[in-house]
């Protein structure tokens, strides 16, 4: 009895190694195939709001008149003619909101449904300031645009989408709109199923958004 008990133990542990050894593989498989499906779906989920939204901060950086304006910042008809058609770039935002941030006075314009609507820079930006630190960031990496999540001033935590406004190979400023980081995390990354956590991180590996914003880079 006794050597049959070894020999039935001598049989089972490696079937059990074996067989655990197999479960654990096809749980593996069966893991990373649903997230590599995952992330697939929310990027191309992602994808389109995002290139909309920066197309149109692109065009808006590109407005003959808002360079014109930048060019000469203290006109009244070319800042006029300028936020006139910048409005119509609002209008067509996801957000109704647009920002320009001038090089030259370093004022900061915003327009934003929950504002009322000003003319006159909301505040003037400080190079010493770490709240200003991405738009002279964004000046010096030397890219026509950067996507980043930034809580600023005013107030707003957005995805922010930075266009630098340039004119004959000179940068006057930085232009764009902004998505509401709540809003995105719960339209676009909001995980319903246990132990998943979208997270969305830049080149360097610091992270953008995650549905816990207290860990955001």
């Amino acid at each position: 009895m006794w050597a049959l008990l070894l020999a039935s133990l001598l049989t089972l542990l490696p079937a059990g190694a074996i067989g655990w050894q197999v479960l654990e593989a096809v749980r593996a498989h069966f893991g990373d195939a649903y997230v590599r499906n995952y992330t697939l779906l929310n990027t191309e989920k992602m994808r389109s709001p995002i290139q909309r939204e920066l197309a149109l901060a692109s065009r808006m950086a590109d407005a003959v008149l808002l360079r014109e304006w930048l060019r000469d910042e203290d006109n009244p008809q070319k800042r006029a003619l300028a936020l006139r058609e910048l409005e119509g770039f609002r209008r067509d935002s996801r957000e109704q909101s647009y920002f320009i941030a001038s090089r030259g006075s370093l004022g900061f314009y915003l327009n934003h449904p929950d504002m009322a609507y000003s003319e006159a820079p909301r505040y003037v930006m400080d190079p010493q300031s770490q709240e200003d630190a991405w738009f002279f960031s964004t000046l010096e990496r030397g890219s026509r645009f950067n996507i980043n999540v930034n809580p600023d001033r005013l107030g707003f935590t957005k995805v922010w989408f930075n266009v630098i406004v340039q004119d004959d190979e000179e940068a006057l400023g930085v232009a764009g709109s902004g998505l509401d980081l709540t809003h995105f995390i719960n339209e676009f990354i909001k995980a319903d199923e246990a132990g998943v956590t979208p997270i969305i991180i830049d080149e360097n590996g610091a992270i953008q958004v995650r549905p816990n914003t207290a860990l955001i880079s």
